[in-house]
């Protein structure tokens, strides 16, 4: 993976910056520098944030938003990388909160989504291809598989952090330990160890465990003979007394089935006496019940009575209803009608007054009459031509400057017209100069963007030449190696027979020093006779025999970690075989395209240009070549633009000022007609005063003449409302007697109608009537209540009669029932039931207990069975996990022990011999005891010059960095290896090179030289002074105040 660019919009400290890592193309070593605090670390955080959503330290994605962002902004990081020869690009934005716009209290939040987005890119970077992913997981699915890594990996692959640099090879042997296990992840095998050690005890308590809990359930059993010792024959005896308890149940169960029969007959004669005496006891009460309603009987008839008088006034309620309105309403009107007589007489009187008032209104009207006339005479005829004397003097004047103006403006327009007529004959004579220069833009943008792509495929040519002599480079020293690990392997395998040997001699040894006379020998299986030929007399001690089972065990590991080897070696051979040969195709393949496209922008270039490209590839030349040519098109173009810019002013000006002269010459004619038709009319008109007098004599006419007619019009008002207010009361008191006389009719028509009237003869007279009508008024639901009542006593007299009947059928002739001889008898067979109910019980429960007991024993007698099995395999491999090995070290040291040698041997092969010209080799301690080395992970180093083996902490400061280099660049590789083969090709150092002095710190700028000329991508972050000056190529971070930072490129 090579990055190529990565922009930030509110991210930390920067609110918009892009990181062009291209802009590094004098050398793969560059400088990344500024203040303490100023966000240097913080674009290796935008580049783990878009690729796997996390930052390169412990904060978390929605911790990176800028501080000064607000909220309408967005934070966002877009990584661009190529990735085996395709280009890749992440949109990210992290999850954050904003204040809700809407809300009136200003700590109410929203959260804004995380949202990402995955594409491949063409090489030119311009289109997408692909989408890849835009959901989270999706997209950190697609990452891992794309890189072979995980987002912890990746970190430790790409950046060396400070404190875990060069402490690695100061730390003692827990320290290293602890790097270890955070960059390998190890700490699996330490939790297998634990488990396994874990399972032991376990096993071994599970057994105490289950024999203490087979006592326990046996405490309380009760042995038919002696307890038995052994556990099967005591487990015999409990299954035989279950069988036994089994049998008895069975007896007892068709005991407790005679005795539920003799229970449920007499059950059945004690329930239908129960039954029987339920009806006689029914039939006494409901002949009980029919005498109190025989009792009640003339009560009732009193009700009925008084329910018919009442259903008759209510069936005549209305007309008696109607008499009492009519008299309301007759003695209504009889007031009303005083009322209004009362106010006729007042009307008469008003309408007299208005009749005086009429009189003298003549005088006014004829003062009206010579007013109207005066009004008249002023506004239609002396006004209108005051005012028309003074307008035309008006527009007379102005005309008259209007016109003057007009001739002066049409001889100004007219000069600049002849000028602006030269100038634009004179600049389209000079743009005819340029007229093929839009085609000579267009064919040199085409050939530029050909260039560009073979600008491309030039460097993707050296990428794949440079990948092909450092495959090449593996290849052949994976084929010294394996040679060598070959003959390793077969002296390891003729070591491991021998110690084989060694210690199946020792066995024999041990076995016949113990064979006793009759015994068969375990070897031959001959019978021991006492004669030496069979019998060793020389014993063999417990610690003789185990080194010589650690020997052979220690042989054997050796012989398995170099076929390992061997058959990594092997794979490996055969990825690099692979990748030679994809290598081989893809560089034919772009070096064909590049000639094909080398030749066509040859061609191209000399048919449209003078300039000369070279008939060879020259990046330098050509890259030259196009810059003169640019430069001369844009310096033609701005002149030609310039030009039709001044042509398009110069034409617009010139119609401007031609329409402008046009318009000038027709207001000349307009205003010079109109002057002399304004003389004229102006010498036509009569002599007026002023307006100003005839406006003032009109107002004060009209105001009097508006006065007397408001005062006559209020007179005649005033009349005519007199007049109607009398009319219409007049009205009105008529309708009232009508109104009253036909009352009264309706009133003696209700009265014969009940007069009418034929009484019931319940009911003596109208009086009686009266009073029921009032008591229907009074007490409106006393009606209802007794047809209620009444029709209640009907339904239950009905009922009671009808249920006698249906008990006299049931019972008939049956006699009342002994019910406690009945209730004697069931008891008794109740009591015998629940007798033999209870012993079945007492049986059931003991089998059922004896029954969980068999299978409780069951259970532990197989777990018991198939730990003893498991458990000798478990302890024997528990204890080699925990250190009795060979090598006294416990499974997680000695598997990061040979990622340790692992990476040691990588810094021999790559890196240590070369930054030390040869001098060092490292060297893994074998010395695992004590406690300084107890993990067996301490290094030395193999001085060649002084031909022995020094500890790393005797080295000097320059060969301590360069040796901590070494196995950090090696640990960063074998990261990555271990990852799957990941490739990235960028590696950045966060280390503080300020304690360094002068000599140690070129030390480290020359051995992070050779780093870069391996052809990966180097950068250096410090903010150290002197190495400014020391590295070319630098990316400077600078505050810029409230919490903001700026990037510069700066080349030395």
């Amino acid at each position: 993976m090579r990055p190529i660019t990565i922009s930030m919009t509110n991210f930390g400290p920067y609110e918009h910056e892009t990181i062009d890592f291209r802009n590094f193309n004098k050398s793969k070593l560059f400088l990344i520098t500024g203040d303490t605090g100023a966000g240097k670390t913080t674009m290796f955080d935008a580049m783990t944030f878009a690729l796997y959503n996390v930052g390169t330290s412990e904060r978390k994605a929605e911790e990176m938003r800028s501080d000064f962002a607000s909220d309408q902004q967005i934070t966002e990081v877009v990584f661009t990388f190529e990735h085996h020869g395709r280009f890749y690009q992440i949109r990210r934005r992290p999850r954050y909160q904003v204040k809700k716009t809407s809300a009136e209290d200003d700590t109410s939040m929203k959260v804004r989504q995380m949202d990402v987005r995955f594409v491949e890119l063409d090489a030119e970077l311009e289109s997408e291809l692909r989408l890849i992913g835009s959901k989270a997981q999706e997209v950190k699915l697609e990452v891992q598989n794309l890189l072979h890594l995980t987002a912890d990996q990746f970190k430790r692959i790409i950046l060396l952090p400070q404190n875990k640099f060069r402490e690695f090879l100061a730390a003692t042997s827990d320290e290293k330990r602890e790097i270890l296990r955070s960059l390998f992840g190890t700490e699996i095998f330490d939790e297998l160890t634990s488990r396994l050690k874990e399972q032991v005890k376990d096993r071994t308590q599970a057994q105490t465990e289950l024999r203490n809990r087979w006592d326990f359930l046996l405490d309380d059993f009760i042995w038919e003979t002696e307890r038995p010792i052994e556990l099967i024959e005591q487990l015999k005896l409990v299954k035989r007394q279950t069988i036994q308890m089994n049998q008895r149940l069975s007896a007892q169960a068709e005991l407790v089935a005679t005795q539920k029969q003799a229970f449920n007959k007499a059950d059945q004669l004690y329930s239908a006496g129960v039954s029987l005496e339920k009806l006689i006891q029914t039939q006494a009460e409901t002949k009980l019940k029919l005498v109190e309603l025989e009792q009640t009987k003339p009560l009732v008839q009193v009700q009925r009575e008084k329910l018919a008088k009442l259903s008759w006034a209510q069936t005549h309620q209305p007309l008696f209803t109607t008499v009492q309105n009519d008299q309301a309403k007759i003695k209504q009107l009889q007031l009303d009608l005083q009322q209004q007589e009362r106010i006729v007489v007042e009307a008469e009187q008003q309408l007299e007054q208005a009749n005086m008032s009429q009189q003298q209104s003549t005088q006014m009207s004829d003062e009206i009459v010579e007013l109207r006339k005066q009004s008249d005479f002023l506004q239609g005829q002396q006004l209108p031509a005051a005012q028309q004397r003074a307008k035309l003097f008006i527009q007379l004047d102005t005309t008259k400057q209007q016109l003057d103006k007009a001739k002066n403006d049409s001889g100004t327009l007219e000069q600049q017209q002849q000028i602006l007529s030269g100038r634009l004959l004179e600049q389209t004579n000079q743009i005819e100069q340029y007229a093929d220069l839009e085609d000579q833009q267009a064919q040199f943008n085409d050939l530029q963007g050909k260039y560009q792509v073979l600008v491309e495929q030039r460097r993707n040519i050296a990428e794949l030449e440079s990948e092909k002599q450092t495959l090449s480079k593996q290849q052949t020293e994976l084929i010294a190696q394996h040679q060598q690990q070959t003959v390793q392997l077969a002296d390891a395998k003729r070591h491991a027979n021998e110690r084989r040997d060694e210690r199946k001699q020792l066995f024999i040894q041990q076995i016949q020093a113990d064979l006793e006379i009759g015994e068969p020998c375990l070897v031959c299986g001959e019978i021991y006779t006492g004669q030496a030929d069979h019998h060793s007399e020389n014993k063999i001690t417990a610690d003789e025999l185990k080194k010589a089972v650690d020997a052979a065990e220690e042989a054997g590991h050796s012989v398995a970690v170099l076929t390992a080897e061997i058959a990594n070696s092997d794979e490996r051979m055969s990825l690099l075989e692979i990748q030679l040969d994809q290598a081989n195709k893809r560089l034919q393949d772009i070096m064909k395209h590049f000639e094909a496209g080398w030749q066509t922008l040859s061609d191209r270039w000399n048919k449209n240009f003078s300039q000369e490209l070279g008939a060879k590839w020259d990046q330098g030349k050509v890259e030259n070549a196009f810059l003169t040519v640019a430069s001369d098109i844009q310096a033609n173009q701005a002149i030609k633009l310039a030009t039709q810019t001044e042509l398009a002013k110069a034409d617009l000006a010139y119609k401007q000022v031609g329409q402008d002269l046009l318009k000038k010459q027709q207001n000349i004619a307009t205003s010079q007609a109109l002057y002399e038709q304004l003389n004229s009319s102006m010498n036509d008109l009569p002599e007026t005063p002023a307006v100003v007098v005839i406006e003032q004599e009109l107002f004060e006419t009209k105001e009097r003449l508006n006065g007397l007619e408001k005062a006559l019009q209020d007179q005649q008002r005033a009349l005519a409302e007199a007049q109607s207010f009398l009319t219409a009361n007049q009205a009105t008191l008529a309708k009232q007697n009508d109104l009253l006389t036909k009352q009264k009719q309706h009133l003696e028509l209700a009265n014969e109608q009940i007069d009418q009237l034929e009484l019931p003869e319940n009911i003596k007279d109208l009086n009686e009537v009266v009073a029921l009508q009032a008591e229907l008024v009074q007490v409106p639901m006393q009606l209802q209540k007794l047809t209620e009542e009444v029709t209640r006593y009907d339904e239950q007299l009905l009922q009671v009669n009808e249920t006698l009947e249906e008990l006299m059928i049931e019972i008939k002739d049956q006699s009342r029932p002994d019910l406690a001889q009945l209730s004697q008898e069931k008891a008794q067979a109740l009591a015998d039931l629940e007798q033999v109910q209870a012993e079945q019980h007492n049986l059931e429960q003991a089998l059922a207990k004896q029954s969980d007991l068999e299978q409780k024993l069951i259970e532990i007698s197989n777990t018991l069975e198939k730990l003893t099995g498991d458990s000798a395999s478990l302890l024997q491999l528990a204890a080699v996990v925990d250190g009795d090995n060979a090598q006294k070290l416990r499974l997680e040291p000695y598997v990061l022990r040979m990622y340790l040698a692992e990476v040691l041997q990588y810094a021999n092969r790559y890196y240590i011999g070369q930054l030390s010209k040869g001098r060092y080799q490292f060297v893994l301690n074998n010395d695992v005891a004590g406690r300084a080395n107890q993990n067996g992970l301490n290094i030395d180093v193999l001085d060649q010059d002084a031909g022995k083996i020094r500890s790393t902490s005797s080295l000097s400061g320059g060969e301590s960095f360069i040796a901590a280099l070494a196995i950090a660049l090696s640990l960063a590789a074998v990261v990555q290896n271990r990852a799957g083969g990941a490739q990235i090709d960028a590696l950045f150092i966060d280390e503080g090179f300020g304690s360094l002095d002068a000599n140690t710190l070129q030390e480290a700028l020359e051995a992070l030289n050779l780093v870069e000329q391996d052809g990966r991508m180097v950068g250096v972050i410090s903010h150290v002074e002197s190495m400014k000056s020391q590295i070319g190529q630098q990316l400077q971070v600078k505050k810029q105040g409230n919490g903001h930072s700026e990037l510069y490129y700066q080349t030395l």
